[in-house]
């Protein structure tokens, strides 16, 4: 299953990292490293699945959730255990298919890329 993938991280060897795995895998990745520039890929072209870091500098990712009436699938990725998984899955209303804790394994994002594109 190669799949379209828009990686919205700010930190930029993490971004790196991920679409390095992504490609490796055969997936096509398209970089974006805050919410405003997400915000424009979407609108501009069509994504199968969405790796969003929270934590963001402007539009941050509840911001750019917020903004959007239909996204694609979204996997959360967050280093911070600040956020409880199952609140922010809740208040993004239905937005959300996963939630991830940075570092994981690559085979942990893939899988979650993969679920959350079959739906």
């Amino acid at each position: 299953m190669n799949l379209s993938v828009l990686v919205v991280e700010d930190d930029a060897d993490v971004r790196a990292s991920l679409v390095e795995i992504l490609r490796h895998e055969g997936h096509r990745a398209v970089e974006a490293e805050n919410g405003l520039v997400a915000r424009d890929v979407l609108h501009d072209q069509e994504v199968d699945v969405v790796l969003l870091d929270l934590r963001l500098p402007g539009v941050d990712g509840p911001g750019l959730l917020a903004g959007l009436d239909d996204p694609p699938p979204v996997i959360v990725l967050s280093a911070f255990a600040a956020y409880d998984e199952d609140d922010v899955c809740r208040r993004l209303a239905g937005k959300v298919s996963t939630f991830i804790r940075k570092p994981s394994p690559p085979h942990v994002v893939l899988a979650a890329i993969e679920d959350a594109a079959r739906g």
